[in-house]
């Protein structure tokens, strides 16, 4: 009898106990959620930052391709005046030729 009100008196300690430690993994896993919702922000966060700088990089790309596309052609056109001026130079009379022109 003594044996079995001691165990009655146990038994709602451990339940208690018992309760006390679920209460307290249900606190410790609301806060790990918590945490964890926490990062997944943030790492949204950083992710959508991510791809607006790879979107302005792109962009920045594109104009720098334009630009020397643009330096490209334009130091074409130079060549192509440059040659142009020799074959005139080339074409053009000596003081030599010049002076027989003159003479005659």
């Amino acid at each position: 009898m003594e044996q079995e009100k001691a165990e009655q008196k146990k038994a709602p300690s451990s339940i208690n106990t018992l309760n006390t430690r679920i209460t307290n993994l249900g606190a410790k896993a609301r806060l790990l959620e918590d945490r964890y919702e926490i990062l997944r922000k943030k790492i949204e966060v950083v992710e959508d930052n991510l791809i607006s700088l790879e979107k302005e990089y792109r962009e920045g790309l594109k104009l720098i391709e334009e630009d020397i596309i643009d330096i490209k052609k334009a130091i074409e056109e130079i060549k192509e005046k440059v040659m142009n001026i020799a074959q005139d130079i080339n074409n053009a009379a000596t003081v030599k030729d010049y002076r027989e022109i003159k003479h005659i």
